[in-house]
């Protein structure tokens, strides 16, 4: 798989906001190449922990809202090759209007506390990122920022 994007927030360990969604428009999207590899790697058939959504593959969450892949400890079980969107939490990346927006989910202690560090032209950079329309709406506290109109590659 292509190098991954990690945001450094120097994470509550007791938060878990980042593996608990109460909405399905806002739960990770899964690309192909990263749902063949949970599944090679845990052993599951893909639509056992994913499903479509939209359009889109999203993780497959437990009727309690909590990521499938979270442990008794609270750590993710499949922290070395999770998805780019679990990565990038409390990140997130997507495109509306043809321009390129990135919102800052503040349910997360960390970035609300301000212990988030990333470059946001390094990721404005990462057409990749951009490929969900994912309006903000969505989320009940985040800070939006809005970047230059995505390429005409796309």
């Amino acid at each position: 798989m292509g190098d991954k994007i990690v945001i450094d927030a120097k994470c509550d360990e007791k938060c878990h906001s980042c593996c608990r969604w109460f909405f399905k428009n806002q739960r990770p999207k899964v690309t192909e190449e990263e749902a063949k590899e949970i599944s090679e790697k845990t052993g599951l058939p893909i639509d056992e922990f994913t499903e479509m959504h939209k359009s889109e593959r999203i993780l497959k969450f437990k009727e309690d809202n909590w990521c499938r892949f979270i442990r008794p400890d609270g750590k993710c079980s499949i922290w070395p090759f999770k998805p780019q969107e679990c990565s990038l939490y409390p990140i997130f990346a997507w495109q509306e209007n043809g321009c390129k927006m990135i919102g800052i989910d503040l349910n997360c202690k960390a970035a609300r506390n301000g212990f988030l560090e990333f470059d946001v032209m390094e990721l404005f950079k990462n057409e990749a990122l951009f490929k969900h329309n994912r309006p903000c709406e969505h989320f009940s506290r985040a800070i939006v920022i809005k970047g230059e109109k995505m390429s005409d590659k796309n």
